[in-house]
């Protein structure tokens, strides 16, 4: 009797080329800039120099008669258009109704007032300059802890103080913890804001079609099924009208995970002018109306023995939010608290979020999205309290790296750590690189008046995100497996949301 034999392909450990790569080397890629259509119209954006004032008065007759503009719009124009929106849900979180246009006020340096639409986008640039605004400037604040100060300039007087929300987490019995300690170290620890830096800025070009009433979104975006479903909710459009394409993004690492208001903006100008409309940011408005990153200043303590057993952690976290809540600002904050414990054995953790509204660009995910803020404020504790104890950093980490026979572990902040061996990586790197040694390299350099730095740092990553109350804006993954008549399988993978 026959048999056959099935061979099973395997792609685990196989090195597989990148179907990216050629386009990207020969320079044949296509970028938003490089999008061309018939009757194409450009957007120049007329932005707030101003960190707040009030708007008195627009006076757009000199751009809307300049030559080769098409049309000017502002606020007024703009206030059937949704809100941007924010993707996460808490309790008392205060969000402002952040317009696509300003409209009677602007609250950061950049804020969009106008838009000119010309034939030509130098043209626009020119008539953007005719515009006349006429400014109450206002008092600002740009110190996430000065804005908590009594008396601090409000960024939205609807509200009494500029907390955007509070978040409480406590795990164990912390102050019993921190009553039995032997030392307490303290230690403010800032995560300076920083401003994401993409090799193409963001762009968008918004092609209307009338006739099918089909709206078609080039985007650069790492989220182009969040920026479908939520952008046509602010323009008013059944989900199935709108088509969005990603192509190349050119950069994001979290700043073009974000659903901002230049592509409802331009989805409006292609509709109310029935032509193609391009928008590419300048590098100013990157620096300016892009997300920012990080804005922490974290205030720690932490408990520890003698002989070097961390017993508790402290931590109050001020958040700077920024002037208004982009997609995912408030839950940045909270993925640093749940990654407060780091590698550690802490089951006593006691955490206190407040985030602040300033006369700023909003910060929201960026490289590693609260989890490196983290990482730098639990490795910097710990690396002070072994100073203290003057113990070795490297001894007291594994000291106290959650043992391999205590897995699946759950930290006192909620998470699960399914698997892990701490103490073996962290060994065979000492060896590596000679760490004895070093050190003794390092003490006698240092009696001869020179500085050498040694440095370890341990990091756990939060991975798999699932659905949430706290995301209603996504968080959720599908999939198609879809046979061809060819006999060809074609698979396609959603993820909404990945930080």
């Amino acid at each position: 009797m026959a048999t056959t034999t099935t061979k099973t392909e395997t792609f685990v450990g196989k090195r597989i080329r990148r179907r990216e790569d050629p386009r990207l080397i020969t320079g044949t890629a296509t970028y938003v800039e490089d999008i061309q259509m018939p009757g194409m119209h450009y957007a120049v954006i007329l932005r707030s120099p101003h960190a707040a004032a009030r708007i008195r008065s627009i006076d757009t007759k000199k751009a809307e008669t300049a030559t080769g503009v098409a049309c000017v719009f502002t606020g007024k124009d703009t206030k059937g258009v949704g809100v941007v929106p924010c993707g996460i849900a808490m309790p008392d979180l205060r969000v402002p109704q952040h317009n696509i246009l300003a409209t009677d006020r602007v609250y950061f340096v950049g804020h969009p007032v106008a838009v000119v639409v010309a034939r030509d986008r130098y043209l626009a640039r020119d008539a953007a300059d005719l515009i006349e605004v006429d400014y109450e400037v206002l008092p600002a604040v740009a110190d996430p802890e000065k804005a908590l100060a009594k008396g601090a300039p409000p960024v939205h007087p609807q509200w009494p103080d500029n907390i955007a929300f509070t978040y409480h987490q406590d795990g164990g019995n912390v102050d019993k913890a921190f009553a039995e300690a032997d030392v307490v170290a303290k230690q403010r620890i800032v995560s300076q804001r920083l401003v994401p830096m993409a090799m193409e800025t963001r762009g968008v070009v918004a092609e209307w079609r009338g006739a099918d009433r089909q709206l078609n979104l080039y985007t650069s975006t790492q989220i182009p099924h969040l920026v479908r479903t939520l952008v046509a909710g602010m323009l008013g459009l059944e989900e199935n009208r709108m088509r969005v394409i990603a192509p190349e993004v050119g950069g994001g690492f979290g700043s073009k995970l974000n659903v901002y208001a230049e592509e409802a903006l331009m989805g409006f100008v292609s509709m109310r002018i029935q032509k193609p409309v391009k928008w590419i940011e300048s590098r100013r408005e990157n620096f300016t109306c892009t997300i920012h990153g990080r804005g922490h200043v974290d205030y720690y303590e932490i408990a520890g023995k003698r002989d070097g057993t961390i017993l508790g952690i402290k931590l109050k976290l001020i958040q700077d939010v920024g002037a208004y809540h982009q997609l995912l600002t408030p839950l940045i904050p909270q993925l640093s608290v749940l990654m407060m414990p780091g590698l550690y054995n802490t089951q006593n953790i006691r955490a206190d979020i407040v985030g602040v509204f300033t006369n700023c660009v909003p910060t929201d995910a960026y490289r590693g999205a609260g989890r490196p803020e983290a990482t730098h404020g639990i490795e910097r504790m710990v690396d002070i309290l072994a100073a203290e104890l003057k113990l070795d950093p490297a001894e007291i980490r594994l000291k106290n790296f959650v043992a391999k026979d205590k897995f699946p572990y759950s930290t006192a902040t909620g998470l699960m750590y399914d698997s892990g061996d701490y103490s073996t990586p962290l060994k065979k790197a000492l060896d590596l690189v000679g760490y004895v040694k070093l050190r003794q390299e390092q003490a006698d350099l240092r009696k001869q008046g020179k500085y050498m730095g040694i440095g370890i740092s341990t990091y756990g990553e939060i991975c798999a995100i699932g659905p949430s109350p706290a995301t209603p804006a996504g968080g959720w993954e599908s999939a198609t497996v879809k046979i061809e008549p060819t006999g060809k399988v074609t698979i396609l993978t959603l993820s909404l949301i990945h930080i």
